[in-house]
């Protein structure tokens, strides 16, 4: 099987590394020698890839057994970049199974926001435990933080 596109991706800050979704499962590569790893490989969708803020870990979305979580993937050698390693350790974050997706993290990296449900705004810890609702809707909304991780602009009607 050729896999020739991808529907979600998250870089590095420095933009060398790319984690990315394709063929529901996620990725990893350099963006030089463009060389892929398999970081999962299931029979469900794995989506909304962000890299935590020490570059560490990769958040994400996983449909594992029928329910929506969120999942952490680490590599097993962490001095080696994210494209030199062979294996993965993947840990489950929550264990609710609502639907979730549009992972971010803070601008300062201690807080984690997704949303989850039908529309509501949540904000975890950065290890995302502690989950707390910020906003209650039935209408998924856009959102991003401002610059000192305080507020967050929220748009209801994104178009």
């Amino acid at each position: 099987r050729t896999l020739t596109s991808a529907n979600a991706v998250a870089f590095t800050d420095d933009g060398l590394e790319v984690a990315f979704v394709a063929g529901g499962d996620l990725w990893v590569m350099d963006t030089e020698l463009r060389e892929p790893k398999r970081v999962t490989n299931t029979p469900h969708d794995e989506t909304s890839p962000v890299f935590a803020p020490d570059g560490k870990s990769i958040f994400f979305v996983s449909e594992k057994g029928g329910k929506t979580d969120i999942f952490q993937a680490k590599r097993s050698n962490e001095k080696r970049p994210w494209f030199l390693n062979s294996s993965f350790v993947v840990e489950q974050v929550t264990k609710d199974g609502e639907y979730k997706y549009g992972l971010s993290f803070s601008p300062e990296g201690s807080k984690l926001a997704y949303i989850q449900g039908r529309g509501n705004l949540m904000v975890a810890d950065a290890d995302g435990k502690n989950p707390k609702e910020v906003i209650k809707s039935w209408n998924a909304p856009s959102y991003d933080w401002s610059p000192d991780g305080k507020w967050f602009l929220v748009d209801f009607n994104p178009e």
